[in-house]
C-alpha cells in the first residue's frame, strides 16, 4: 500500500450505501470539502440530507459516471462487487465490506492544527489501528505545547 492524502475538494465522491458505515464515510468526505453523492434507497439518520445529493434507489450502472473516489458500503456483498467492477478506468473504489476488493482502505487519523498523523493495519484490523490512534492521541495530549510540529511531520516546505 502507498500511503497519500488526497485534496477532494470540489471533487465528486460517490458513496453507495445509506447506513452507518456510509454516514462515517460521509461525515470526513464533508469535511475535505468533497461533493458527495450517495446512492441508497434508505439514509441513516446521521447523515446530513441537506449537505449531499441523495439518489434514493438502488445503485444501477452506469451510476458512477462523474465519480472520482467511490465507498461502496450496502450489506449486499454482490451489489458490493458490482460497484467495483463498474467504476471507470482510474476511479479508486473503497469496498467496505471486502478489502481484497478494494482499492483502497480507509486509515485512524489524528489531526491537529498543522498536523496529521495516520494509522493503517492496512484493511486486517480496523478496530486496532483505531485503539492506536486513541494511544497517539493521548500521548500528543500529554505532550501539548512541547512538540515541534515541523520536526514531527518532517515538513521541509508548505508542499511536503
Amino acid at each position: 500500500m502507498y500511503p497519500i492524502m488526497l485534496n477532494l475538494k470540489g471533487k465528486q465522491a460517490v458513496i453507495v450505501g445509506g447506513g452507518q458505515v456510509a454516514a462515517r464515510k460521509i461525515r470526513s468526505l464533508l469535511e475535505e470539502g468533497a461533493s458527495v453523492q450517495v446512492i441508497s434507497p434508505s439514509l441513516d439518520p446521521q447523515i446530513p440530507q441537506e449537505q449531499i445529493d441523495w439518489v434514493a434507489r438502488p445503485y444501477q450502472t452506469g451510476d458512477l459516471a462523474k465519480a472520482h473516489l467511490v465507498f461502496a458500503c450496502t450489506d449486499q456483498v454482490s451489489v458490493n462487487h458490482q460497484v467495483r467492477q463498474d467504476a471507470p478506468l482510474g476511479v479508486m473504489v473503497n469496498n467496505s465490506g471486502d478489502k481484497s476488493d478494494s482499492d483502497f482502505y480507509n486509515v485512524a487519523q489524528i489531526r491537529a492544527t498543522g498536523l496529521t498523523i495516520t494509522v493503517s493495519t492496512e484493511g486486517h484490523s480496523p478496530a486496532q489501528a483505531k485503539q492506536m490512534r486513541e494511544e497517539i492521541a493521548r500521548y500528543l495530549k500529554m505532550r501539548e505545547g512541547d512538540l515541534d510540529v515541523c520536526t514531527l511531520s518532517g515538513a521541509t516546505s508548505p508542499r511536503d
